[in-house]
Order: C-alpha cells, then structure tokens, then sequence
C-alpha cells in the first residue's frame, strides 16, 4: 500500500475545510450578547445548541463565575511566570482538593495538549515503544510524533481492536522495555468507551504494557466525585496506568490534570515536563472556578447532575430511535455521532 504524503493529507483537508466553510458549517460566529449553553444564535438565527462539551452546564454555574472573578480581583488577569519556579496562591488549594477528588497524586497542565506534550516524550525513554488506538485524539498523537526523532517505534491499532493490539505486543515484546498503549477513554468523535476492563487484564498478562488515557470527555459526568469514566472502571490506579483528565469542558473551569500513582513517572514530570516550564501556568480566574467546581465535584450534588445528565441521554436515544438519522454508535455517553 503506497504512503499517504504528509502535505497530501494537509491539503485534503484543507479542501475539506475549506468546502465547509463554503457551505456555511464552520468557521462561524456566535453573535450572542450574553450565553447560557441551551441556545446559540448563528447568521441571525437562534438556534438550539448541541455542540457543547459542558456536558453539566458548570461552565454557567454562579459559584465558578464568582470563583474566577474573586481570584481576577485579588490575584489579577495572569500570573506571568512558569509554575516551576512558583505558583500563585490559589494552586495549592485547587491540588489539595483534586488529589481528594482522585484518591491519587495528580499535576495541573495549561490545557490537555501541552499536557501531553509535558507526560508523554518525559515518561517514554527511547527503548520503549507506543501503540495508539487509531482515534485516540489528536493531542495525544501529535506529543507521540516527537518520538519518532529519537526512534521510538510508534504504530497505529485499529479502533479497539485487541486482537490486533496483542499481536502488536508479542511482536515488540523482545524489542522493547515498556509497550505504551494510548487511547481515550472516552472517544470525542463517536462517543464510545475504551475496553479498560480488558486492557487491564492483558497488562497483567504482559507486564511491559503500560497504559495512557486521554479521559477528557469522560470526566464529571461519570464516576464518583465525577472522577472520569476510566477511573470508575478501576478500584484503583495501578502504577502502569496514567490517566489525564480535564478542568475545562464538563468540569467547567480551564486547564487539564494528570493522575498518576506512580511516583518515579510523578517525580519526574513534576522537574522538568517541558510545556510545564517553559509555559505560563492558568490565569487565577481558570484556578478560582476549578476550585469551585471542584468544592461541587466533592459534595453529592455531583451525583444529582450525573443523574439528570443521564436522563437526557436515554431520552436522547429513545427519540432518536423514531428517526432515520444514521447514528454511528448507540451508547450511553454525551456523545453522539450522526452519520
């Protein structure tokens, strides 16, 4: 089978984009005075707004808006210095309530994607090797690639494919320190889940395999204390699991959070992930709402808005049971993809 060109690829998407674009599907424009995450209005027209990743309405939520604007007021717009030299005030109490809220050490990052250009290229040493699901997320594929300049084998799987994902192992087994097997836990394109129960039965029968998740669209939504919905299949995190999980999106606030129970990957990230030092850390507003969520998150009204949340899932499915659009996946996530 011939290669794919890397500019070939870029510029069909770039016809892709650019034809959507032409048809009026992206690059668009909310025209809103004000936003509440139930309507959005596009060209003049109001519209009902299911392209959403606030899967709980936090981002809406009164007490986040006053924990940003309270931490703005005392600590101002931006703490213009790498969280490695010092952190502003307001991130201790926001880790101290995270590691409460996952039962595990974890790191705050800027966002998801230099999260994983942080962990990634910092926890594979070049005599490892990587796997990745074929749609695990972008982010995640793009930190993989620096891999590559130090030879680090990285392969595709096919989506949730085992089978596959097993013969890979055997064959790297002897080539290998540790296999890396990257996937999300919950995918954000068709909205499925990640075998976790599986995957961690066969790093028991391969103890080289190790796994990272990108749990971003399974977090708040899922789990006790909205922990995820990767740590919700765990009693608890094995030391060969990594799992990053979000502050922005369901938890409503900005930024993403590693959780690792592992303390010699911890240590080592902690010195020196690269965008963790030489990036500026969250603005005091992203720090002051995740605090509040995270207050909400630890209480048992977490547990009311997953229920609700649920609700309209199943009603959500059953609708759209009486109708011909072509759904990819049935299954009981946010997440929903029409053919």
């Amino acid at each position: 089978m011939a290669k794919i060109k890397h500019n070939n690829f870029l510029d069909t998407v770039d016809q892709v984009i650019t034809e959507a674009k032409a048809e009026g599907i992206l690059h668009l424009r909310a025209e809103d005075a004000y936003l509440t995450g139930r309507q959005i209005t596009v060209n003049g027209i109001a519209c009902y707004h299911f392209g959403n990743t606030g899967y709980l309405g936090l981002e809406q939520d009164e007490r986040l808006k006053i924990g940003a604007m309270e931490a703005i007021s005392r600590y101002g717009t931006q703490f213009p210095l790498s969280k490695t030299y010092l952190a502003h005030p307001l991130y201790e109490e926001l880790e101290e309530k995270l590691e409460l809220l996952f039962e595990n050490p974890v790191i705050i990052t800027k966002n998801s994607t230099l999260g994983h250009l942080a962990v990634i290229p910092t926890v594979v040493r070049d005599e490892d090797a990587v796997l990745l699901d074929h749609q695990v997320h972008w982010s995640v594929q793009n930190a993989a690639q620096l891999l590559k300049v130090r030879g680090v084998p990285v392969q595709l799987i096919r989506h949730n494919n085992l089978e596959m994902l097993e013969s890979q192992i055997q064959k790297l087994s002897s080539k290998a320190a540790k296999i890396w097997y990257m996937a999300d836990g919950v995918y954000s394109m068709y909205g499925d889940y990640a075998p976790v129960k599986e995957l961690i039965e066969l790093s028991k029968k391969y103890p080289q395999l190790h796994l990272y998740f990108d749990d971003v669209h399974g977090m708040s939504w899922r789990g006790k204390n909205g922990m995820g919905y990767v740590m919700s299949q765990l009693e608890r995190l094995p030391e060969n699991v990594l799992v990053f999980g979000t502050l922005s999106k369901t938890f409503g606030a900005s930024g993403s959070v590693l959780v690792c129970s592992n303390k010699k990957f911890y240590d080592q990230i902690k010195n020196f992930g690269g965008p963790l030092t030489f990036s500026a850390q969250l603005e005091p507003s992203a720090v002051g709402a995740a605090i509040a969520s995270a207050n909400i998150h630890l209480s048992d009204e977490i547990y009311s808005l997953q229920k609700a949340l649920n609700y309209r899932i199943n009603y959500f499915n059953q609708r759209l049971a009486n109708t011909r659009l072509p759904l990819i996946a049935r299954n009981s996530s946010p997440v929903f993809y029409i053919g």
